[in-house]
């Protein structure tokens, strides 16, 4: 490939990846609205199993294949299996529990998980300066969170969801790391594809189980989804969904796991900026400042060649 062909496949990547942040940050938003209506569990085992049928629909129409390396099976199984479902089910009942705004300011941690399960996986070299930059972005995440100040956390302690964002954010940035190997060899419709398959089997069998298990959670009245609920649904698999996850594991292909993570942060001030114009929240000066850190930072990393 010539330089200037390189250099226009890595613009094309970031602007895939920007639209994606936009479109993620928004999908917050979108998301808890429809789970006023529509249970956590069902909601995410409904979605992906919809989102798995028009992945598979699609991949055969492209590529006419389902297979995979030998090699691949394990992780494939591992990531969709338990990875997959352990980040989207966390996700819903993370989102559920707390307000738009919390949940995406902590979905500027998953850099850091990424950047620490790459550098154990050596799947790519993370150096000091690297770190640097990243820590200056989660700075301004940790002010983000802060909103009125440190004294507030430690008051009153973290909101009900955090548990469930915690484990959500690091199964994110092990899914965007642990891929990797695999679009090495498969295109990235293909991988997504086939995680989506296992995991929204495994988001099934999940729900069963629950349901079954007599856990107390909330159960959906399908009959009761209102016409606006579904107009939302179908839209979050198809623009935040089918779209998002195709066009972020490419990004993973062309750019690696690390330099596509340093996106998420991006993610919270869309995030921050919807909660503020949708739902009125009011923005602190720690927040301000935030911001300007995670913008520095973000754009240091990413332009970092070292």
């Amino acid at each position: 490939m010539t330089a200037p062909a390189a250099r226009l496949a890595v613009s094309t990547t970031d602007l895939l990846l920007w639209l994606v942040v936009l479109i993620w940050g928004v999908n917050f938003l979108g998301v808890k609205v429809v789970l006023a209506s529509m249970a956590p569990l069902d909601f995410t085992c409904a979605r992906f199993l919809v989102m798995a049928a028009i992945f598979a629909a699609a991949l055969w129409w492209r590529e006419r294949s389902f297979r995979v390396a030998r090699a691949d099976l394990l992780l494939l199984a591992f990531v969709g299996g338990v990875v997959y479902p352990l980040n989207q089910i966390t996700f819903a009942l993370a989102l559920e529990k707390s307000e738009v705004s919390h949940t995406t300011l902590f979905f500027g941690t998953a850099p850091l998980w990424a950047a620490v399960f790459s550098g154990a996986m050596g799947l790519e070299r993370v150096g000091p300066r690297q770190w640097g930059e990243l820590f200056v972005a989660f700075c301004g995440a940790a002010l983000l969170m802060m909103k009125e100040g440190p004294g507030p956390i430690l008051d009153h302690g973290l909101d009900p969801g955090d548990p469930f964002l915690i484990a959500c954010t690091a199964a994110w940035a092990f899914y965007t790391v642990a891929i990797t190997p695999m679009l090495r060899r498969h295109s990235p419709l293909k991988v997504t594809t086939l995680v989506t398959i296992v995991g929204s089997l495994a988001i099934a069998a999940v729900t069963l189980a629950a349901r079954g298990a007599g856990a107390g959670l909330r159960v959906t009245d399908w009959g009761a989804v209102q016409g606006p609920a579904w107009v939302l649904f179908w839209a979050i698999v198809f623009i935040p969904g089918v779209f998002g996850w195709v066009a972020w594991s490419n990004g993973v292909a062309r750019i690696g796991p690390r330099r596509t993570m340093v996106y998420q942060f991006l993610i919270i001030l869309v995030g921050t900026v919807t909660g503020v114009v949708a739902l009125g929240e009011r923005l602190s000066p720690w927040q301000i400042a935030g911001a300007l850190l995670v913008v520095f930072g973000v754009l240091s990393a990413r332009l970092s060649r070292t």
